[in-house]
C-alpha cells in the first residue's frame, strides 16, 4: 500500500513539473515567436509616432509652438502620419511666426498638390509677411480671378493691401466687395480701416514727411503690419 501511495506520488509531481516545464516552454516560444510577427515593428512604430503627432497637438493648442514643432517632426518619422505632420509643422512655423521655414513647408506642398486652393491662400499670406508683399498681392489677384465666389479671398486681399498701406487700392476692392457680396461681414471692419489708415496718411502728409520716410510698395517683414485675415492656417486633415 505504501508503494502504492509514493508510486502515485511520483506520477503526481512528475505530472506537475511536465506541466510547469511545458509552461516555460511555451512562454519562450511564444515570446520567440512574438519577435518574428510580420509588420509588428512596422506597427510599434506607427503607435509611437502617433502618440508624438498627439503630443505635438496637445503643445499646439497650448500654444508652446517651439515644442510642438519638435514632435510634429517626430511623428513624420511614420509614413502613413507624414503628409498630415508635415502639414501641422508648417503651421507651427507659420504661428510662431518663423515666415522663412512656414513658406519653404507651404512651397514643398503645393509642389505635392498645386490644386489645393487652401494652401495657396496660406502661402499668398505667408508671402506677405515675409516681405513679399508684391508677390502676394499677385496671388491673391490671381486667386481671386479663378474663384470669384471666394469672398474670404476678396477680403483677404484687401487686408494686405492695408497691412501695406495701398489706401485707394483698397478701395477699389472693398467697393467690389460690397458689389458682390453685400451681406460679407467684413465690410464695415475693413471700411473703418480704410477712413483710419486714410487719416493717418492725411496727417503724414501734413507734417510734411519725406518722402523716405512713406511706405513703399515692398518692406521688409519685420516693418510689415501682419494683415488682419480670416483664418489664414486652418486645421483640418491632409492627405498630400
Amino acid at each position: 500500500m505504501i508503494c502504492y501511495m509514493k508510486f502515485s506520488m511520483n506520477r503526481v509531481l512528475n505530472f506537475f513539473l511536465f506541466i510547469v516545464l511545458f509552461s516555460l516552454t511555451a512562454c519562450k516560444t511564444s515570446s520567440n515567436f512574438a519577435f518574428y510577427l510580420p509588420n509588428e515593428e512596422n506597427v510599434i512604430k506607427t503607435n509611437i509616432a502617433s502618440e508624438y503627432y498627439n503630443i505635438a497637438k496637445a503643445y499646439a493648442e497650448l500654444k508652446k509652438y517651439d515644442k510642438a514643432i519638435e514632435y510634429y517632426k517626430l511623428a513624420m518619422r511614420d509614413k502613413n502620419l507624414k503628409a498630415g505632420a508635415y502639414y501641422q509643422l508648417g503651421r507651427m512655423y507659420a504661428l510662431s511666426k518663423n515666415w522663412n521655414e512656414a513658406e519653404k513647408v507651404f512651397l514643398n506642398l503645393l509642389k505635392r498638390d498645386s490644386e489645393n486652393l487652401a494652401l495657396k491662400k496660406s502661402l499668398a499670406y505667408i508671402f506677405a509677411l515675409n516681405g513679399k508683399t508684391k508677390k502676394s498681392l499677385e496671388m491673391y489677384s490671381r486667386l481671386f480671378q479663378d474663384n470669384p465666389d471666394d469672398s474670404e479671398i476678396l477680403v483677404n486681399y484687401i487686408a494686405v493691401l492695408l497691412s501695406d498701406n495701398r489706401i485707394e487700392e483698397a478701395q477699389g476692392q472693398l467697393l467690389l466687395l460690397k458689389q458682390r457680396f453685400p451681406d460679407n461681414s467684413s465690410i464695415e471692419k475693413l471700411q473703418e480701416k480704410i477712413f483710419s489708415d486714410a487719416d493717418k496718411d492725411s496727417e503724414k502728409i501734413d507734417s510734411s514727411s519725406t518722402a523716405s520716410d512713406r511706405p513703399t510698395p515692398e518692406k521688409s517683414a519685420e516693418n510689415l503690419k501682419e494683415p488682419d485675415v480670416s483664418d489664414p492656417f486652418p486645421e483640418y486633415n491632409t492627405e498630400f
